[in-house]
């Protein structure tokens, strides 16, 4: 497969507590090829006329990504949804998963991964 893009994966996961309970978070950044192709164009939500932007993702293998990710674990950037280092997680910070993750196998090794994402403007 031919992968015309460049993906930053962001991922977070919790290591361990501090003393007082805290989570210590330990955040991974992987850069990875892959294909990005528009779902579907623009959706105007009478709520408000919020902008919501779907993306479908192919992902060579190389970045961990959990099956199931949370919002708030897992984020993609790419073209016009740069990854912002000094807050990887804040709101306008690259695009969110939508869905689980499909893994797809070829001949019992892992050839590609699928997801979909949104993104909010």
């Amino acid at each position: 497969m031919i992968y015309h893009d460049s993906i930053e994966v962001t991922v977070v996961e919790v290591t361990g507590y501090d003393d007082y309970g805290t989570p210590i978070l330990d955040t991974t950044y992987t850069t990875v090829r892959g294909e990005v192709f528009a779902v579907d164009s623009v959706d105007l939500l009478a709520s408000g006329a919020i902008v919501g932007i779907r993306y479908r993702v192919i992902l060579a293998p190389g970045a961990s990504i959990p099956d199931s990710p949370h919002d708030d674990t897992v984020r993609l950037g790419w073209g016009a949804y740069p990854i912002d280092h000094s807050d990887p997680f804040g709101v306008s910070s690259g695009m969110r998963i939508d869905g689980g993750v499909e893994r797809h196998v070829m001949r019992g090794r892992l050839h590609h991964l699928e997801l979909v994402t949104k993104a909010i403007a």
